[in-house]
């Protein structure tokens, strides 16, 4: 095996992935001297030159920012997504936009969450549904039209109030009593509506992403368990709260619902691996 006259004496190679893993513990690569001792197959030979170290760290450097993109791209994912909500209903308890961000739902991935967010005065509230409770999931996307999203539920979602937030801090919730006058404890299914065009891309990466939502919307939705006993009014005093009629629940229903799908309903994409 012949030495390069022209390398350095014995040194230590450290190749850094700090620059593209963020924090990445370094790959160090043994001294020159130390590879050139290292046994080789039979009838085989090899020149470790300098330049054949660069070539090896220029490889290593190639592949460290392919971990990192996608591990970047996986982060991405996780991040929470929030959407503008036109209307939101569950039972006889309906909510109406008035004006931009007072009405939001959010996937949280990392936490499997389901999010529908509602302001009130200064302070937001919150329902939080755990998808391992959700038993049904539709929503049917139309061109240029309002997207509908429909959720069937196993049991009631929890209820949170915002604490007054401080500055430069995140916010901060506490537990709260159902603030939809008992309806999300009396119906199981929530619907929501969207501006055209804002949950379609969202809604459709999300059933990619998660075979478990990826197979709970290919279920039918149960007839008639949608409302678990007789549903009462709703507390006039709620802001932009309305009562949404028995008559148009049952419109409801049979557009979504039964396990007849119509055309415009979304159908899920086949999980990824």
């Amino acid at each position: 095996m012949e030495e390069n006259s022209q390398c350095s004496p014995p040194f230590n190679r450290q190749f850094s992935m700090e620059e593209n893993s963020q924090g990445s513990p370094p790959f160090v690569l043994p001294d020159l001297e130390e590879i050139k001792s290292m046994p080789l197959p039979i009838g085989l030979k090899l020149d470790i030159t300098e330049s054949f170290i660069k070539e090896v760290e220029s490889v290593l450097s190639r592949a460290a920012s392919h971990k990192v993109g996608v591990g970047s791209h996986h982060e991405d994912k996780m991040k929470a997504s929030h959407f503008p909500i036109t209307t939101f209903t569950v039972g006889n308890w309906k909510r109406e936009s008035s004006r931009q961000g007072d009405l939001t739902a959010k996937f949280c991935c990392a936490k499997k969450k389901l999010v529908w967010k509602f302001l009130d005065g200064p302070l937001m509230s919150k329902m939080e549904v755990s998808w391992f409770d959700i038993t049904a999931i539709k929503a049917v996307m139309t061109p240029n039209e309002s997207v509908f999203l429909r959720v069937q539920l196993a049991k009631p979602p929890l209820f949170f109030r915002g604490i007054t937030p401080q500055p430069g801090k995140h916010s901060n919730w506490e537990p709260a009593d159902d603030f939809t006058n008992g309806q999300a404890h009396l119906c199981m299914i929530h619907e929501a509506t969207f501006p055209p065009g804002v949950l379609d891309k969202h809604y459709e990466e999300l059933l990619m992403d998660n075979e478990h939502l990826a197979e709970l919307s290919r279920r039918p939705f149960r007839k008639h368990d949608d409302r678990l006993t007789e549903l009462g009014s709703v507390d006039s005093s709620s802001q932009n709260s309305s009562v949404v009629t028995d008559e148009h629940l049952d419109e409801r229903n049979d557009m979504v619902g039964g396990g007849n799908e119509a055309s415009s309903i979304s159908h899920a994409p086949q999980a990824r691996p």
